[in-house]
């Protein structure tokens, strides 16, 4: 049986996709707290190399497709 962190590397290689490096926290908060099955996360920004990809509101200065990659992106951070 395999370990679920081994489990989650090779779901994601399947994806094609890669874990950034961490991130540096940009205030001071807690990213996560696990509660049961649940994590919840705070402060995810789409960043990537350091550099916030986009800011604005869904529908309006962000396409609904822009949001759910920009959404990828804070997942994967």
């Amino acid at each position: 049986m395999t370990a679920p962190a081994e489990r989650a590397s090779e779901r994601l290689a399947a994806l094609g996709l890669t874990l950034p490096p961490v991130a540096a926290p940009v205030a001071a908060y807690v990213p996560a707290v696990r509660t049961g099955s649940y994590v919840y996360v705070s402060g995810q920004l789409p960043l990537v190399d350091g550099k916030l990809q986009a800011t604005g509101k869904v529908g309006a200065s962000v396409s609904v497709e822009e949001a759910a990659a920009l959404a990828r992106i804070c997942a994967l951070n």
